[in-house]
């Protein structure tokens, strides 16, 4: 399982801080305690309006 630190979330705010889909993006990320695994799911759930097909772990 691949995980972002907190630090690294932080890093990436400020280097993102003006694309606000990324902004959005990292606020998941940080929700799901940097777990990517189980942020990638919701982040397309939440973009399409669908269960996100668990395939995309692949």
């Amino acid at each position: 399982m691949i995980t972002v630190t907190r630090e690294e979330i932080s890093q990436f705010r400020s280097e993102l801080a003006d694309n606000p889909q990324a902004l959005v993006a990292l606020d998941t990320i940080e929700e799901c305690e940097g777990y990517l695994d189980d942020a990638v799911p919701l982040l397309v759930m939440r973009e399409t309006a669908q269960e996100a097909d668990r395939g995309l772990n692949d």
